[in-house]
């Protein structure tokens, strides 16, 4: 019979192959129960909802915010797209502030989605998430001619490995540019 470690060491394997991508958050459905109880009781993972656990190490404290933030941005884009599918976009607020890559955690975050339900989801750490109902997709969303979200320097999120969880603004979006820095010193001499 295989002793404890050895059975902790066979759900680290399995929570690094999930980890390669530099995934941090993860459907529960991608892991066995035994390995998900496991990893859970040994703080190698932790619950953000139900259905949904986010890699963390097992010396961080309960209220420790830094894996929860780290994950933020990732938990919403996977959490959207799997309830979602494509037809989902951030609030033009915080659309906005992502595309200037400035990726502060808000208390709330609003999804627009014909499917949505007019529902708050609380997160960890007092964010939440609520998903509004919108009749349908903005007509300027050419899904052919530009994609429904916002790209930022090849990262799919804040912190991350390509398009991030947001539509973009009406003229970088449009005309694939990317927003730019100003400089406050004025021009060079």
């Amino acid at each position: 019979m295989a002793k404890p470690h050895e059975k902790l060491a066979e759900s680290l394997a399995v929570l690094k192959a999930l980890q390669d991508g530099r995934r941090r958050i993860f459907n529960s459905d991608e892991l066995t129960r035994v390995h998900r109880e496991r990893l859970l009781h040994n703080g190698f993972l932790r619950d953000v909802i139900k259905g949904w656990l986010m890699s963390t190490g097992p010396q961080a404290q309960q209220q420790d915010t830094t894996p929860c933030y780290a994950s933020f941005w990732e938990f919403c884009f996977l959490y959207c797209n799997d309830r979602f599918g494509k037809d989902w976009f951030l609030s033009p607020e915080q659309s906005l502030l992502l595309h200037a890559e400035a990726p502060t955690i808000p208390p709330q975050v609003v999804v627009n989605s014909p499917k949505g339900t007019n529902n708050k989801i609380d997160l960890l750490f007092g964010t939440s998430l609520y998903d509004l109902k919108v009749k349908e997709m903005p007509a300027e969303l050419d899904r052919e001619k530009r994609p429904a979200r916002v790209h930022c320097r090849g990262r799919p999120y804040p912190g991350a490995g390509s398009v991030l969880p947001a539509r973009a603004n009406r003229d970088a979006g449009r005309h694939g540019v990317r927003a730019r820095r100003i400089n406050r010193a004025g021009p060079a001499a």
